[in-house]
């Protein structure tokens, strides 16, 4: 400790605990009280001006009224000559960004329960600070204090305002800490609660991502970054973070603060909700709601203890995260109706592969909303409704654009068709999902001189694809098949843009069958879509899965990863068989080796034969295939995440967030062929160990090697038994792809 003057007040300081931007905090002694404090001397420049000491005054006395189990305790506020300062309660323990540094340093991130746990204490003291009509301003790890008890406690509460700046400055100089300030603040805009939910919500990507969202080699960079830039997935720096999770922070993080959650309150109730939790209920003073009942819609009356119902595994709603400039939320129907995206140039080509014979139609029509995404007039969010999903499920953010309600088309009530995905290619793994083919009946024949048309729409992408024309028979059934050339019609240019709807549309067109139209039109007859809760875990497995730091750029989907692991294991596997048949035990065991390692995966690569090299197969991308295909009820799985491990975690997610028995019975598919994969491979590593670390060749039997190839191959491939069939990685694969599946309906 650095030496320090010997009383300030009738305080005896002991020893200086740390220097800030804004002042020096002292470990001190109260001789009356015979108690330990401590103590912030505040050192902004502008001691002696009299407006700085009128609102030092001002704010120390809001500060000091403050009673809250997780803020700290403001005792006593003074000026000893020109040195204004503030008594708090004194706690032994560490800062969060001590601990988190500490984390970090050695390699491990905080225990997720711990950060819910933690950051619903931090939500409800902020929360219960607005209420009394206080703003922090300066909300970061290094103004949270762990104590003893593992509980979070707030300080520093009002020492911005006191400060009387922050942000960007008029001369270009930042005053605050900008990593954690939200865009408003850091250029100096008004503020209100929402921009210490920005805060609070950066503090929370930090401790689940291991890392700020924004970084730069000046203050004023990362306050632009705010401003500017997106913040990095956080399941990009920690696949163990649940979807759900994840996107609470996200949102939190909105650069409009009326897309933000409304209340710390609400953000709060947000996080445990997505881990299926009750919101914490934490008593404090002065902000008893007389009524008993919720607070904000989203945080609980302090001091009440409400009833907590368990969620069911489908939702649960925040209202509380509604923008307070959206209008009344529209009917349920006019909801779903939607608009569909306004085209953009650039779209992959489609090739028709086979139409039906077209007859002629009678009158039929609907209005349907004007598209408006042009620059200058964005349509404003008409509803935010968030649905958890247990066990690490997925976040769903429904945005709808103000517009006109489309009315609905008098239709024949039923299901029209389906739409169904498949490869073109049962031997390629990475071009899942290129192929397209819709089959409907009955539907009603368009009036004369319109034609129908088929559209796939992406919410995240804003653009419709047009498919071209339907050609119905006389009683209105018709079949369209489409090919995209080498692409993926669930696939997305931009893999930070996963989580979307997908829309399947059939538009009713003054046109000729001929012509090639680049958006749809404003009537909608047949509609269909797969919400963005199942859409996101269908594009991880057939689409794009992003694997963060230790694999910089691998998006490979998990069931391309997992196919194309089995088809090198099965090339590795007949290479064994080879070179036993030519005697060369040092390439069968470097082959063994290579298969051990293609399994495990980088973090698990190892010298298996010792001869001082470890040998990794080419094409070998490190992720691992796996030996471990368990899945809990709430979709959790290993620890180690592997291409097997996380297809099965998904293909879960995406059963449980849809709600339908034919996702959960292709999902029941897909964890039996991975329950066949995983007993393969362990008996293929048996065999592989065995080589790999064999002195001689008697180690291990031809028989060995045969029984490895059938192993490789049945990784792969499955298997045809006289009793039954064991399905592999090419039977996932078309699972995965017939859950995108999209049921169309009469709009």
């Amino acid at each position: 400790m650095q030496a320090s003057p010997n009383r300030i007040g009738k305080y005896e300081l002991i020893s200086r605990l740390g220097r800030g931007g804004m002042g020096e905090v002292y470990k001190a002694f109260h001789p009356q009280l015979q108690r330990y404090v401590a103590i912030k001397v505040l050192l902004t420049g502008s001691e002696t001006d009299a407006e700085f000491i009128a609102r030092f005054q001002n704010e120390a006395m809001a500060v000091a009224r403050l009673r809250h189990p997780h803020i700290v305790q403001v005792f006593d506020f003074d000026i000893d000559g020109d040195k204004p300062y503030m008594v708090m309660e004194f706690i032994e323990g560490e800062t969060l960004a001590q601990r988190m540094t500490r984390y970090h340093k050695e390699g491990k991130r905080l225990p997720i329960d711990e950060v819910v746990r933690l950051f619903q204490q931090l939500c409800s003291a902020v929360d219960y600070a607005h209420k009394q009509g206080m703003l922090h301003r300066d909300i970061k790890p290094a103004n949270v204090i762990l104590n003893q008890q593992n509980d979070a406690i707030l300080t520093d509460f009002g020492l911005a305002k006191i400060s009387g700046v922050s942000g960007l400055t008029a001369s270009g100089t930042v005053v605050g800490t900008p990593h954690y300030m939200s865009p408003e603040q850091g250029q100096g805009q008004p503020m209100d609660a929402r921009s210490d939910v920005y805060s609070l919500s950066v503090i929370l990507y930090e401790m689940l991502a291991g890392k700020v969202p924004f970084d730069a080699d000046t203050p004023v960079g990362v306050i632009m970054q705010h401003i500017m830039k997106p913040p990095p997935p956080i399941e990009s720096a920690n696949l163990a973070v649940q979807s759900a999770l994840a996107q609470v922070a996200m949102l939190g993080m909105a650069k409009k603060p009326e897309e933000r959650f409304r209340s710390a309150g609400a953000l709060g109730a947000a996080v445990a909700a997505a881990m299926n939790q009750p919101p914490a209920q934490i008593a404090a003073g002065g902000a008893a709601n007389p009524a008993g009942g919720p607070v904000d819609g989203g945080t609980v009356a302090l001091g009440t203890q409400p009833a907590y119902r368990p969620v069911a595994p489908d939702a649960v709603t925040i209202p509380d995260v509604i923008p307070t400039h959206l209008p009344p939320r529209p009917a349920p129907a006019a909801a779903q109706a939607g608009k569909p995206p306004a085209a953009r140039n650039g779209a992959p080509p489609i090739e028709r592969l086979a139409e039906a014979p077209r007859a002629s139609p009678p009158a039929l029509e609907r209005s349907r909303r004007k598209a408006g995404n042009q620059v200058g007039r964005l349509a404003v969010i008409g509803i935010i409704l968030l649905l958890f999903i247990i066990g690490g499920g997925i976040l769903l953010i429904a945005l709808g654009n103000k517009g006109n309600t489309p009315t609905t088309v008098t239709n024949t009530p039923g299901t029209a068709g389906t739409v169904s995905f498949s490869d073109s290619d049962a031997n390629d793994f990475t071009h899942p999902a290129d192929t397209l083919k819709a089959t409907f009946t009955g539907l009603q024949q368009p009036p004369s001189g319109s034609t129908y048309f088929a559209w796939l729409c992406d919410s995240g992408a804003k653009n419709c694809t047009s498919l071209g024309a339907l050609q119905l028979q006389q009683d209105g059934s018709t079949t369209l098949n489409a090919a995209m050339q080498g692409k993926n019609f669930l696939g997305v240019q931009d893999v930070t843009k996963l989580q979307s709807t997908l829309t399947f549309e059939i538009t009713q067109e003054q046109a000729e069958p001929s012509e090639q139209l680049s958006m749809p039109s404003n009537t909608i007859v047949y509609s269909g879509h797969i919400e963005s809760g199942v859409l996101l875990h269908i594009r991880h497995q057939l689409v794009a899965f992003p694997k963060g730091n230790l694999f910089p750029g691998n998006t490979t989907a998990l069931d391309t990863g997992l196919g194309e692991d089995a088809v090198l294991l099965n090339q590795l596997a007949q290479q064994l068989v080879q070179k036993e048949g030519q005697g060369d035990l040092a390439g069968m065991q470097a082959t063994a080796e290579a298969i051990l390692n293609l399994v495990a995966g980088k973090e698990g690569w190892k010298d298996w034969d010792m001869n001082g090299q470890t040998t990794i197969a080419p094409g070998d991308d490190g992720f691992g295939l796996g030996d471990d295909a368990t899945v809990d009820n709430t979709c959790a799985g290993p620890q180690n995440a592997t291409y097997l491990a996380l297809t099965m975690q998904h293909a879960c997610l995406a059963a449980k967030a849809s709600g339908s028995a034919d996702l959960q019975a292709l999902f029941q598919k897909i964890q039996k062929a991975g329950a066949n994969i995983a007993t393969s491979v362990k008996q293929l590593e048996q065999i592989a160990q065995k080589i790999a670390t064999a002195t001689t060749a008697s180690a291990f039997s031809q028989g060995d090697v045969n029984t490895l190839a059938e192993q490789a191959d049945a990784i792969l491939n499955g298997t045809n038994g006289e009793t039954q069939n064991q399905d592999g990685a090419r039977q996932i694969f078309q699972y995965s792809e017939a859950m995108a599946t999209i049921t169309v309906n009469p709009a």
